[in-house]
């Protein structure tokens, strides 16, 4: 397929603040996007949409046609959106097919018109979820939500240690990996000890980083393995600096996975670390790879701890049939969004959190592995 970019800019330009030049070709039609929805919906953002239709502009003839495009490929089954990709492999570098599968990815889970931003292609059991267990919640920013994968220079510490999250639920979430085990524990950690606080000490040097974690675990991580981790977290979010920490979190875990053998289920490899957090885990591997085993409160009684968790300022995390979530203030997070109660009848495990240390704590983790 030719994909002559040129000819294509002069049929459409993209809304921005300066008007891009057109030097040759016929002339240039005065096209703009239609604007985002103001409520009810989750906003591509430009950047994004900018990315897709550099690929697959040459589709349609118009901005609108586009836009039907891009929802069409929302729902289109697996089968024939694999079909329909095949036609730009030979045409695109395998490093700019990838990207196009991945902003797809997007498209079709966390960027989605269901303001949820449901897991879609990403993670081995996402597809797998039976999403009306989890009704959609109540979208509370307006901001346009970004990618998370150019969110990764970190810099530890602050002028305000100990400042928890202007918005726990959309200021990063989960996108379309199976990761909600350790997305919902570092919503957690962020939530009871700051933003920037989960770990006891970081101390960034020239090439990476030396993570003290609260339960006395140290480890080093390299810059490019934080680089690589938030090429691969799939979170979405409309904070940058709170994308950047939640990637920093997701990489320190993936570390610490590779050098614990994840369980059994990692190989020697970073990348094989990143791949165990995004191929679905029992929920005591999110607290465990954090650190944070000495802050759970004893006790397996989920029906009790749901209701200590209804107290204002109290701090969990929840596993239910095919998803982990947060729990703050009685609500579930829900990819994102501010949900309801959780309903007990569906609740399999319940951890709530304390900033003390217990003194003995809950621990559901494997001997070998203490």
């Amino acid at each position: 397929m030719d994909l002559n970019l040129n000819a294509l800019n002069t049929f459409f330009r993209f809304a921005s603040s300066e008007a891009e030049t057109i030097e040759s070709g016929p002339p240039k039609a005065e096209y703009v996007w239609a604007p985002a929805p103001s409520t009810g919906e989750t906003k591509l953002a430009p950047d994004l949409k900018k990315t897709l239709f550099e690929i697959l502009g040459n589709e349609v003839d118009s901005p609108a046609a586009f836009d039907k495009l891009i929802e069409k490929l929302k729902v289109m089954p697996q089968k024939d959106l694999k079909a329909y990709l095949q036609r730009f492999e030979s045409a695109l570098s395998p490093e700019r097919f990838k990207r196009l599968q991945d902003d797809l990815n997007l498209v079709r889970g966390g960027w989605t018109s269901d303001p949820r931003g449901i897991p879609g292609d990403g993670g081995s059991n996402s597809q797998n979820v039976d999403m009306s267990l989890y009704p959609a919640g109540e979208v509370i920013s307006d901001k346009p939500l970004m990618k998370a994968d150019s969110f990764y220079h970190y810099h530890p510490g602050g002028s305000e240690p100990g400042k928890k999250p202007e918005n726990i639920y959309s200021g990063f979430s989960q996108g379309y990996e199976d990761n909600c085990v350790i997305t919902s524990w570092i919503k957690a950690g962020m939530a009871l000890f700051g933003q920037k606080d989960v770990f006891e000490a970081v101390k960034e040097v020239a090439q990476g980083y030396f993570v003290t974690m609260r339960d006395g675990f140290k480890l080093y991580l390299s810059k490019g393995e934080l680089q690589l981790a938030a090429r691969n977290s799939g979170y979405k979010g409309d904070d940058p600096v709170m994308l950047t920490d939640a990637n920093f979190m997701f990489a320190v875990a993936a570390k610490r996975a590779q050098l614990v053998n994840s369980y059994d289920r990692v190989g020697q490899s970073y990348a094989d670390g990143v791949k165990s957090l995004n191929d679905g885990a029992s929920p005591w591997e999110g607290y465990e790879l954090l650190g944070l085993k000495d802050h759970i409160k004893p006790g397996r009684d989920s029906n009790a701890k749901l209701k200590e968790l209804e107290t204002p300022g109290e701090i969990g995390v929840a596993s239910a049939p095919g998803h982990n979530f947060l729990v703050v203030d009685g609500r579930q997070e829900l990819f994102g969004t501010r949900g309801g109660k959780p309903d007990p009848t569906l609740v399999e495990q319940v951890y709530v959190l304390q900033l003390s240390k217990v003194e003995a704590p809950q621990s559901d983790t494997p001997e070998r592995l203490k």
